[in-house]
């Protein structure tokens, strides 16, 4: 909340795996959130308690890279990013049609009811949320296609790890396997 809810945009994903899957206890979303009580509006919190399927992740002892490699897919819809640690995280490469599921988004000003981003000419992505759903759906529906781009994406990663100046951050990465934790 304090990167700036507006920018991270959760809100948008929980709409896309909303529209993909309903409130299935089949397939959960996991958002972490250090910080939910700093944004007063508590819109977060209502569309999540208002979910069965959608948890969110308070305790700081699970790391954003504890959350990635226990997931079978990783959702961004944030409509800036500066570095993308998460999704660096999540891939270790830069993504490409072969190792990701890009999601569509068109260019808009800024709207920042937290008022960190002061340049009237900026602007930022707002995600496609159907095309969020659709891939969500895709990913889901085909384990065969989701291990495909998994794998594809390991293989990119192994590759940039060895050309990398600081290898061994990324090869922890890859080398990882999905922790046992409990979210709550």
């Amino acid at each position: 909340m304090q990167s700036n809810f507006a920018r991270k945009n959760p809100l948008a994903a929980v709409e896309a795996f909303d529209r993909a899957f309903g409130d299935t206890a089949r397939v959960q979303l996991v958002l972490r959130c250090l910080d939910v009580e700093s944004y007063a509006d508590g819109h977060l919190k209502r569309a999540i308690t208002e979910r069965g399927s959608i948890r969110l992740c308070t305790r700081p002892t699970i790391t954003p890279f504890d959350l990635v490699v226990a997931a079978d897919t990783v959702l961004s819809l944030h409509r800036s990013e500066g570095f993308g640690l998460t999704l660096l995280e999540a891939m270790a490469a830069f993504m490409s049609r072969a190792d990701s599921f890009l999601v569509d988004f068109s260019l808009i000003p800024v709207h920042n009811p937290q008022g960190v981003y002061m340049i009237a000419e900026a602007r930022w992505a707002e995600p496609n949320i159907d095309a969020a759903a659709g891939k969500l759906r895709r990913l889901y529906d085909q384990p065969i296609l989701r291990n495909e781009i998994s794998e594809n994406a390991r293989s990119r990663a192994a590759q940039l790890a060895a050309k990398s100046e600081h290898p061994s951050a990324l090869e922890a990465a890859l080398t990882s396997r999905r922790p046992h934790f409990r979210l709550s």
